[in-house]
């Protein structure tokens, strides 16, 4: 109850430091306002004290259905690890590809230009540098292969501000020498050659998401919804020595799967209902903490006096993952992941954020047009203002507009593959799939 009652002296507190800083970014104060009210209902609404938050580590088995594994652990919010496949005919973590995905076959097949970050592991991730590089270049030089790389940097490359951009002409070059201080972080598979996805297999578990079906227009001029335009599966790769991404959740209420290639992550998870505990900074998902693995936890010049004096209370649950293995985040969780290789080679992993049928309610709140400032009928004609991303407007009318619709198109997309594994190509097809069953039914 102690928690609680702190929370409910924060609120105004919060409403008051956002009417004395007017210069403040109002719609990070919005947000942070929504996290509390939403930390404190669920402290309210728990017996005392909250049970550990925990994670749960599964072996393979084929019997595992896709209905099954939403009850036991999407529909609770339950992180999990799935091990790795038994195979004596190839290594477990390339059961998910038609070929062995490694170091080689990215090489190989994907040489093309990528966007990767620069920086210090003295500052967090996401200040770091964007520059370009051949795919192939930068693998060589994670490798040891090559002494430096010659890059690119993104403002001087034109057409830059696409999120997915990766080619461009540009004058400004520079050198860099240490492998540690980059990182491919997300880098879209889309943007490899078609025969790269040709190869992936969907793991049955995620292959009914909804994400993928989203889509807005006329018949004749129907367009994909924002981060549904082959941002992901993404690409990560890091060097040994890179340590660790910053404190983060991923966007707009969705959740996200991995599978794990080459060396190992250990990931560090909190309850997306404790959010508010670890001082998120903006809108979207960063935290006023970063780095919650290691030494620097930001802590002001005395050490028991935090910058974030709520991060105490924060559950958590921190689970290892070894090549071959897939990892679970549910919904909203905020995390950090630290990377590691004891037989000293690369850390090489896919991820995909996804939409499952219980996430929906979460992405509707994380997407839901919210007013920070009324249209006023004043002489200044000043326009409504909201603080969501403008970018989560398509989102919120698809998902709220087939909100009734999901549980049927997750049923017959199920009962139309069998509830196996699912080639990429075949998955990304479904909603033509799924028309084309109703048809002949």
């Amino acid at each position: 109850m102690t928690l609680s009652l702190l929370l409910l002296f924060l609120l105004p507190l919060l409403l008051s430091f956002a009417h004395e800083n007017p210069n403040v970014e109002l719609s990070n104060i919005a947000y942070l306002h929504d996290d509390l009210l939403t930390t404190l209902q669920h402290r309210l609404s728990q017996p005392s004290p909250l049970p550990p938050y925990h994670a749960e580590r599964i072996s393979y088995d084929e019997r595992l259905t896709p209905l099954e594994f939403r009850d036991r652990y999407a529909k609770r919010s339950i992180p999990v690890v799935i091990g790795s496949r038994s195979d004596n005919d190839q290594p477990p973590q390339h059961f998910w590809s038609k070929t062995q995905w490694n170091s080689t076959y990215f090489k190989n097949n994907c040489d093309v230009p990528a966007r990767i970050r620069i920086g210090t592991q003295e500052t967090p991730l996401w200040e770091w540098e964007l520059v370009y590089v051949k795919l192939r270049t930068y693998i060589e030089f994670i490798e040891g292969q090559r002494e430096f790389i010659t890059v690119q940097v993104e403002s001087s490359i034109e057409g830059s501000s696409s999120e997915s951009s990766s080619s461009g002409s540009g004058e400004e070059q520079r050198e860099i020498y240490q492998p540690d201080n980059t990182y491919l972080f997300d880098f879209p598979l889309s943007l490899c050659p078609a025969a790269v996805l040709d190869d992936f297999l969907m793991p049955r578990w995620f292959a009914n998401d909804l994400l993928t079906l989203c889509y807005f227009g006329e018949e004749d001029d129907v367009t994909r919804c924002p981060y549904n335009q082959g941002e992901w599966p993404s690409l990560f790769i890091g060097a040994p020595s890179f340590q660790k991404s910053p404190l983060h959740r991923d966007t707009f209420g969705s959740s996200f799967f991995s599978i794990q290639l080459a060396g190992t992550k250990t990931w560090r998870m909190y309850p997306a209902e404790d959010s508010a505990l670890l001082c998120p900074i903006n809108a979207c998902c960063k935290y006023l903490i970063t780095d919650v693995l290691g030494r620097d936890n930001n802590l002001s010049s005395s050490s028991s006096s935090p910058v974030c004096p709520l991060l105490e209370h924060a559950r958590y649950v921190d689970v290892v993952v070894n090549p071959g293995e897939i990892l679970y985040v549910p919904s909203g969780s905020p995390h950090q992941v630290l990377s590691s290789d004891l037989e000293g080679g690369m850390t090489i992993m896919i991820g995909m954020n996804l939409v499952q049928e219980v996430d929906v309610e979460k992405v509707l709140e994380a997407t839901r047009p919210k007013v920070l400032r009324e249209s006023s009928n004043g002489e200044d004609g000043e326009e409504q203002r909201f603080y969501t991303s403008a970018k989560y407007t398509q989102l919120y009318r698809f998902f709220s507009k087939h909100r009734d619709d999901f549980s049927t198109w997750t049923e017959e997309w199920e009962s139309a593959s069998g509830g196996d594994h699912v080639p990429f190509r075949e998955f990304e097809r479904r909603l033509k799939l799924l028309q084309q069953r109703k048809e002949e039914l």
